[in-house]
């Protein structure tokens, strides 16, 4: 991969960053004690904010203070997809899915229709953590930690599965979801223009399309399948790749027009 940055994802928005850096330091030692106190706790609960917890202290560790294209050069593809995969914890091996805390049908085999529910939909929301790592948006991670924190704090002294009741889980989904995007919607348009902050298309503009390891800098879950399109695109030629970009975007307008979406 010819791409090479010493700029890590957090120095691509610093304001925004910088004035959250001091909250999500302090948050991310909480999350690490959280998840020490947690480990080994027996309930089903208990479980589920691990799991929440790990996953956020696996992010810190493994996207957004590394350097896009920080990865070795020399890892093999499996090496590659077995870590990418460690990113998407319910999709990890046959059948993962089906005892994931993000599937609905298994929270609520654990813990109730209704606060199985609302479980799920907390557990499935730390995607959004995902991708504001990936997107070197760090500021908005601070709101993850809060929420597992939460969760841990509001947990049940007496019901033996050790969830919250649901009023109390109600409550947590509510100051989940009650906060100001401005600042994230802000800094995703900058993105798209602003060199300081277009993190994204650096990694695109600057690597080798013929070596498919730049996927694994986008964020996404990276398959087989991802493999091979990426090769299959980059032996396609430029004049090629761009009829074909033009004709997925004509098609992505005559949908939005058809369905009379605003595209200002």
């Amino acid at each position: 991969m010819s791409y090479e940055s010493s700029r890590t994802r957090f120095d691509y928005c610093p304001v925004e960053n910088g004035a959250a850096l001091e909250e999500y330091g302090r948050l991310m030692e909480q999350t690490g004690r959280l998840a020490s106190g947690i480990d080994g706790s027996s309930s089903a609960y208990a479980a589920l904010v691990l799991h929440c917890s790990r996953f956020l202290l696996r992010l810190d560790d493994d996207v957004w203070r590394k350097v896009p294209g920080g990865y070795d050069p020399h890892a093999s593809l499996n090496a590659l997809l077995a870590s990418n995969l460690e990113l998407f914890p319910g999709l990890r091996g046959e059948g993962a899915y089906e005892s994931s805390f993000a599937n609905p049908v298994y929270c609520a085999r654990l813990f109730g229709l209704d606060r199985g529910r609302r479980l799920a939909f907390l557990a499935s929301s730390l995607t959004g953590a995902r991708a504001a790592a990936v997107r070197g948006l760090a500021f908005l991670l601070p709101r993850f930690h809060a929420l597992v924190s939460r969760m841990w704090h509001e947990r049940s002294r007496v019901a033996p599965d050790g969830a919250p009741d649901l009023e109390s889980l109600d409550g947590i989904v509510r100051a989940f979801e009650d906060f100001d995007r401005t600042a994230e919607y802000t800094a995703m348009n900058r993105q798209s223009f602003d060199p300081g902050a277009r993190l994204l298309m650096d990694v695109l503009e600057g690597s080798d399309l013929e070596d498919p390891r730049y996927l694994f800098d986008l964020g996404c879950l990276v398959t087989g399948n991802e493999i091979e399109t990426s090769k299959f695109l980059a032996a396609l030629g430029g004049p090629e790749t761009e009829r074909l970009a033009e004709s997925v975007a004509s098609a992505y307008v005559r949908g939005f027009e058809a369905e009379g979406k605003d595209m200002s």
